[in-house]
């Protein structure tokens, strides 16, 4: 019977060793702190997912901190009055529920992240309009 070359690697056996261990580390977070487990419960992060959370905020702090520190001068934007800002509110709300009406599903499912790119490609125009319009009604 011919030998496996030792360069070659079991990714099964690998992910089954890694899947016990994060196993046996979510079992000792619950033991030993009910209290965290708990409240992380609340809050609607899973334990055992804590490290993907982490990701996505750090990730989309690090994208607004960017956009705060990448946005042109404030003096060039135009001085908003609030009823105008309201007006743009109204019809930016009135914009976003159309789009989203017709990229979201009927019923409740899990978004494939073909979608979730999608409607992040339709948000991202509207909140930077929209913090534009908030820093230029503080001014």
């Amino acid at each position: 019977m011919p030998r496996k070359p030792k360069s070659s690697l079991d990714t099964s056996l690998l992910y089954s060793k890694l899947k016990y261990k994060h196993l046996l580390s979510e079992q000792a977070l619950s033991s030993k702190h009910k209290e965290a487990v708990k409240f992380l419960e609340a809050k609607g992060v899973k334990p055992g997912k804590i490290r993907e959370h982490a990701r996505k905020l750090l990730t989309s702090g690090a994208l607004a901190g960017s956009l705060l520190l990448s946005s042109p001068q404030l003096s060039t934007v135009p001085n908003i009055s609030n009823k105008q800002a309201q007006v743009a509110t109204a019809d930016i709300n009135q914009s976003l529920s159309n789009k989203l009406s017709s990229i979201l599903p009927k019923k409740i499912e899990p978004l494939s992240p073909e979608k979730e790119t999608e409607i992040s490609h339709i948000y991202f125009p509207l909140l930077v309009l929209m913090l534009f319009q908030s820093l230029a009604i503080q001014n």
